[in-house]
């Protein structure tokens, strides 16, 4: 059942993604599909484009190696202290990312278990986890991205205008930034269901679940999760 998990998100399109990314977006209910479809392509240009310069400037370097070349604070940790929220890797501004280790050695050990180990390793895994949060370090250090810019009009009274940044905006170009650098043929996001599911296995399943509906394919029967 894991390799056909893990092989079913690894081939979903990046639409889906996009779909579960504005699900998360607070301001959701105030976009059309057509405007998430134009919002979600800003980000992933956005998120490629960096990806690409940024591979020019260190074409030889790992995802590691880069925010070590950057002078960015990189703390690999191995599990989390406060367990109130369930959390992989995060950017801290202004110059720190944090990545716990122990959900990904688990995962890979699980997917090995499972004869499933060669799909995603756990170096890969924490690479894109680094690209990620790199790509938030980015977003900081450039105001000008388009993913922190004032995109959703919420009113407009004659020539007064406010409008909102959308958050999820960042998340999509960060994941097309870690799919640009490492040349990935999957999105990152498939990381939100496979890092969860030795951390909290009910999650894990309705977050698969959730994708699965988002592209149009059935739910995973509950008896296929008594493997875990």
């Amino acid at each position: 059942m894991l390799k056909e998990m893990v092989t079913t998100l690894m081939g979903l399109p990046d639409g889906v993604w996009d779909s579960y990314a504005f699900g998360r977006e607070p301001l959701n209910g105030r976009l059309t599909d057509e405007s998430r479809r134009s919002f979600a392509g800003l980000a992933h240009q956005t998120g490629c484009v960096q990806a690409r310069e940024t591979r020019a400037a260190y074409p030889q370097l790992t995802v590691e190696e880069i925010i070590q070349k950057l002078d960015i604070d990189l703390n690999i940790k191995k599990s989390q202290d406060d367990g109130n929220y369930i959390m992989f890797a995060c950017y801290t501004e202004p110059n720190h990312i944090l990545v716990y280790k122990k959900p990904i050695q688990q995962t890979a050990e699980l997917l090995r278990q499972k004869g499933c180990g060669n799909l995603i390793s756990g170096k890969q895994m924490q690479e894109i986890l680094l690209a990620h949060e790199l790509f938030h370090w980015y977003e900081y250090q450039k105001a000008d991205l388009p993913t922190n810019q004032k995109v959703l009009s919420l009113w407009k009274i004659g020539p007064l205008e406010n409008k909102s940044r959308l958050v999820s905006l960042g998340e999509i170009a960060a994941m097309a930034f870690a799919k640009e650098m490492l040349a990935l043929s999957y999105s990152p996001y498939i990381l939100d269901v496979l890092l969860l599911l030795t951390v909290n296995l009910g999650l894990a399943r309705e977050l698969y679940n959730t994708v699965l509906g988002l592209a149009g394919l059935p739910k995973c029967p509950d008896e296929a999760w008594e493997e875990f």
